[in-house]
């Protein structure tokens, strides 16, 4: 899978909401995650550090955090979010707007996350 500048470039401002479990579910938030924002390749694919050079999902599995690999180039799979929220884990965002870098945000979209987090 892969995009075209301008495909990643239509998801500006795009958002991708928190993968977080519901206790009612029987998942329990045991270790949350938190990047600084979503960048276009995550909104394109709706996953959370999603780009095929990412190291995140290969350095969990690595240590032992999740026990499968997941694709981060094509995003995760309903089955795969379920199997991540299901081991206690979640991905917020300290903005939830996409950007293609993190400097496009400004200083009130940081502090006002940074307060939404705690």
């Amino acid at each position: 899978m892969g995009f075209t500048r301008d495909e990643l470039m239509s998801y500006v401002d795009a958002t991708v909401p928190d993968l977080i479990g519901d206790d009612a579910d029987g998942s329990r938030l045991r270790l949350l995650f938190v990047g600084i924002n979503p960048g276009l390749w995550t909104a394109a694919t709706q996953t959370h550090f999603a780009h095929p050079g990412n190291r995140f999902y290969p350095a969990l599995f690595a240590a032992g955090i999740i026990e499968r690999e997941i694709d981060r180039g094509v995003g995760m799979t309903t089955q795969d979010q379920a199997y991540f929220v299901g081991r206690g884990l979640g991905i917020s965002n300290i903005a939830h707007r996409a950007t293609a870098k993190a400097s496009s945000l400004t200083a009130d979209e940081l502090r006002a996350g940074g307060e939404q987090l705690r």
